[in-house]
């Protein structure tokens, strides 16, 4: 394991060269590193943690999907997997940077898609909904074992084990990545997006 920080974009290259080393190539990128703002409404956020949304989950994003591109193509082709948020496709008050950073994603993964899929690439948007994590924890403010009590106010969701979420992860990159969905976004939500 590589520790690497996705908003640098050297670190991100010393990663993909240390898997390049030790594997020769990259099948699939899953994209799962994210950052959550204090939630603040738009007058009050702080340029800070604006830039903190961005740099880690847009920036991030694009700092690994560049730099697999060329390991990627390196074999029979690959998969990119981004996880998203229903707040990139539905506006959430109090979450400004957060939900425009999420939404730029999502239009990030359809553009690459159409790019990629003549080269035998996927690239797919996994939106999870709530999942049982500290970023979760943190940014409700709710200690790991007490996250259940945000189900009534998730709109018919419940709070997700990321194991499920890996489940749908496992799917998608085990499809022909010939053959397989590309430029979609696949929703896990109990309710519409």
């Amino acid at each position: 394991m590589i520790a690497t920080d996705v908003t640098s974009r050297s670190e991100v290259r010393r990663l993909f060269d240390g898997t390049e080393e030790v594997f020769g190539r990259v099948d699939i990128l899953v994209n799962n590193a994210g950052a959550m703002q204090p939630l603040t409404p738009v007058g009050q956020l702080a340029d800070e943690d604006w830039d903190r949304c961005f740099d880690v989950n847009v920036h991030g994003v694009h700092f690994c999907c560049d730099a697999a591109l060329e390991l990627l193509a390196a074999g029979d082709g690959g998969h990119i997997i981004v996880i998203g948020s229903g707040q990139g496709h539905s506006p959430s008050p109090g979450a400004a940077a957060y939900c425009s950073a999420k939404a730029a994603v999502s239009m990030y993964v359809r553009v690459l898609a159409g790019e990629l899929r003549p080269r035998g690439i996927t690239v797919n948007e996994i939106v999870p909904g709530a999942v049982a994590t500290e970023l979760l924890s943190w940014t409700v403010g709710l200690p790991m074992d007490r996250l259940a009590e945000l189900e009534p106010a998730l709109g018919g969701d419940r709070v997700k084990e990321p194991s499920e979420v890996a489940e749908y992860v496992a799917f998608l990159a085990t499809r022909s990545p010939q053959d397989g969905p590309t430029g979609q976004c696949f929703s896990l939500l109990g309710r519409d997006l």
